[in-house]
C-alpha cells in the first residue's frame, strides 16, 4: 500500500476538484457512473494501478450507502490523502446537491403550505 503525503493533497487538489465535480455534475445514477470513473480516473489519467481501483470498488460494494459517491471519496484518498478523500466525496455530492435545491427552490411557487392534517401527522400528532 502506498502512503500519501500531505504535499500530495497541495498538489492535486485543483486535479481532484475539477475531475470529480465534472463526473458528479454528468452523472445519472447507478452503477454505470463506476465505469465512467474506472475510464476517466482510473485508465485515463493514472490516479490508481488496476488492482487499486478493483481494490476500492470491492470495497465500496461490500458498504451500504451510496457506492458511487463512496468511490469518490476513495479515488480522492488515493490522490491526495484524507483531505482528498473529504474533497472527492465533496464535489462528487454537490452537483446532486445543488440540483435538488434549485427545483425545490423553482417549485415554491406552486406549493402550497400543508393542512393542520398534514402538518399534525408530519409532528407525529393524532388529530
Amino acid at each position: 500500500m502506498t502512503t500519501v503525503k500531505h504535499t500530495d493533497f497541495a498538489r492535486n487538489w485543483q486535479d481532484i476538484a475539477a475531475n470529480l465535480l465534472k463526473l458528479g455534475a454528468t452523472a445519472y445514477g447507478g452503477p454505470a457512473i463506476m465505469g465512467i470513473m474506472q475510464t476517466e480516473l482510473q485508465e485515463k489519467r493514472q490516479w490508481v494501478s488496476k488492482e487499486r481501483f478493483v481494490e476500492g470498488l470491492s470495497l465500496v460494494n461490500m458498504l451500504p450507502g451510496a457506492s458511487a459517491a463512496q468511490l469518490s471519496m476513495f479515488l480522492g484518498y488515493a490522490r491526495g490523502g484524507w483531505w482528498g478523500g473529504l474533497l472527492g466525496g465533496l464535489c462528487f455530492v454537490l452537483p446532486g446537491f445543488f440540483s435538488c435545491l434549485r427545483s425545490r427552490w423553482a417549485m415554491q411557487p406552486w406549493a402550497s403550505p400543508p393542512s393542520c392534517a398534514a402538518r399534525s401527522m408530519a409532528w407525529g400528532q393524532s388529530s
